[in-house]
């Protein structure tokens, strides 16, 4: 009889992404017959890796009660309770030093994102804004817009403001979906949250 749990990883690799899934299998007390496994993923890129070369596709099954669970949240410490341990191999590529914005927090932010742009994309209603942070954006990634209905991304604001169908004072085009960050990193956690992969890059 098992008396202790029992834990086995496999590990994929796909070009620059390196999967790896452990199950941990825990016996039910007074019996031979394992339970129910538990699952982890994880997921790396290669260093140095641009995330325009890297597929960023959904990892693990996204369950709604995880998308209710993470759009119901606002706050910082809320979001950074939200379990999203798929997305703990980009926590160390985040930087900063506010208290409240932790590197989960901010990458539950931008997945959270991500799920409300999912459903836009699909065709459902979602009103959900996200909260505001002490971080200046520089990433600007357009999932669909009147001139690229199959997206862009770009480090250019003016480009951003222009495609999305506005400018600076006034609102975007209402078929937009799109969202500004501050890291790469979070941009990654946006795409996972919408289920997509990088669109092409727009420059000058």
């Amino acid at each position: 009889m098992q008396s202790e749990t029992e834990v086995q990883e496999l590990t994929f690799q796909f070009q620059h992404l390196e999967i790896s899934v452990q199950v941990r299998i825990r016996p039910r007390a007074g019996s031979t017959v394992s339970s129910t496994p538990s699952v982890e993923v994880a997921a790396r890129t290669s260093p140095g890796v641009e995330p325009e070369e890297v597929a960023v596709v959904e990892q693990v099954p996204i369950s709604r009660e995880l998308e209710e669970q993470v759009l119901g949240a606002s706050l910082a410490p809320d979001l950074a309770a939200v379990p999203l341990p798929f997305l703990r191999y980009l926590e160390d590529r985040l930087r900063g030093g506010d208290s409240q914005w932790t590197p989960r927090a901010r990458l539950a932010r931008a997945f959270r994102a991500g799920v409300a742009a999912h459903r836009r994309l699909i065709g459902e209603f979602c009103e959900s804004s996200s909260p505001g942070i002490p971080y200046r954006n520089s990433i600007y990634i357009i999932l669909r817009c009147p001139n690229h209905p199959h997206g862009i991304w770009t480090s250019d604001y003016s480009l951003f403001i222009s495609n999305c169908g506005g400018n600076q004072y006034s609102d975007f085009d209402r078929n937009c979906v799109s969202h500004a960050f501050a890291t790469r990193a979070e941009g990654d956690a946006f795409l996972q949250g919408a289920r997509r992969r990088w669109p092409p890059a727009l420059h000058r």
